[in-house]
């Protein structure tokens, strides 16, 4: 992701803990050293390079729901009940 979608991802799930909505935690945010990501900010045919970052997410427990879709796809019910 770009540092500007991270940055405001990382204030914004601080901000749901802070007031009391349950969610996982901003841990850190890492951002890279130079503009490796090309993204067109307003999908106006503009593409630019913008500087990459990563959140790092935690919480008690964690449920993937792209998890369920590949099993599901695969018609795997054993799995997706476990």
């Amino acid at each position: 992701a770009v540092l500007r979608s991270s940055l405001r991802e990382f204030i914004a799930s601080e901000f749901m803990a802070a007031v009391g909505v349950p969610t996982s935690r901003a841990l850190s945010l890492a951002a890279s050293e130079t503009p490796n990501v090309v993204r067109d900010q307003f999908y106006d045919g503009n593409h630019q390079q913008e500087p990459g970052a990563i959140v790092l997410r935690m919480a008690p427990t964690w449920i993937r729901f792209g998890t369920f879709e590949i099993f599901a796809s695969r018609s795997d019910w054993g799995a997706v009940k476990q």
